[in-house]
C-alpha cells in the first residue's frame, strides 16, 4: 500500500492486542475477505520424497535444531500465546533493521501451514527460497539452529516443510503416511 494504512497508524490497537474491527470498513472487508479463502492444498509427495521428509520432521521437532519452539505443531506457530508477564510472545529472528526499533524487529510467529505458497519468504521477501531462509538469512541461528545442518539436513528440513498441509491443522494425511 506504499506507507498508507487503512487507519492512521497512532489509532491502531496493538496487532497481537485488542481487535481493530470497527475502524475501517476498507480493513474490516480485506479481514473478511482473507478469512473467507481456502489455502490450497500441498501436491502429494512422490514415495522417494517420503524418507527426506520423514528425516525433515525429526529434524525439525529436535530440540537441537529448535524449530518446535516458536513453530509448535499443530498450527506451526506460537502467535497468540503469552510470555509469564502476560505479553504476547514475539522474536527477533535477525531479519529486521537494525536502526529499527526493537518492537518492530521482534515478529509475530507466522504458521508454516501452507508454507509451499507464500514465497518469497521472511516479512520482507528476501529469501527466495526455504533452503536460503536456513543458509543465507540466519547468521546468528536466531530463525533455528540450522548453522551446523549439512546441505542435505537443510534440503530434509525444507522438503517438511514444503508439505505441511493448511487444509488439516492435525498434520497433513502425507505427512501422517509418513509416521507410519
Amino acid at each position: 500500500m506504499a506507507g498508507c494504512w487503512f487507519v492512521q497508524k497512532h489509532e491502531i490497537n496493538d496487532y497481537l492486542g485488542l481487535s481493530n474491527a470497527g475502524y475501517s470498513r476498507d480493513l474490516d472487508a480485506l479481514a473478511a475477505y482473507i478469512e473467507s479463502l481456502t489455502p490450497k492444498r500441498p501436491p502429494t509427495p512422490l514415495p522417494e520424497a517420503l524418507p527426506a521428509i520423514e528425516r525433515g520432521k525429526r529434524i525439525f521437532l529436535s530440540e537441537k535444531a529448535g524449530c518446535a519452539a516458536c513453530h509448535p505443531p499443530p498450527l506451526y506457530t506460537d502467535s497468540g500465546q503469552k510470555d509469564a508477564q502476560g505479553d504476547f510472545i514475539r522474536h527477533d529472528v535477525s531479519t529486521g533493521k537494525e536502526s529499527e526499533d526493537e518492537t518492530i524487529r521482534s515478529l509475530d510467529t507466522p504458521s508454516l501451514l501452507g508454507l509451499r505458497q507464500s514465497e518469497p519468504y521472511l516479512h520482507d521477501g528476501r529469501a527466495s527460497t526455504l533452503e536460503s531462509v536456513f543458509t543465507h538469512h540466519n547468521p546468528a541461528n536466531r530463525h533455528g539452529y540450522t548453522s551446523d545442518l549439512s546441505d542435505d539436513d537443510i534440503h530434509c528440513l525444507s522438503e517438511f516443510l514444503r508439505y505441511l498441509d493448511p487444509g488439516d491443522l492435525k498434520n497433513s494425511p502425507q505427512i501422517e503416511a509418513v509416521e507410519k
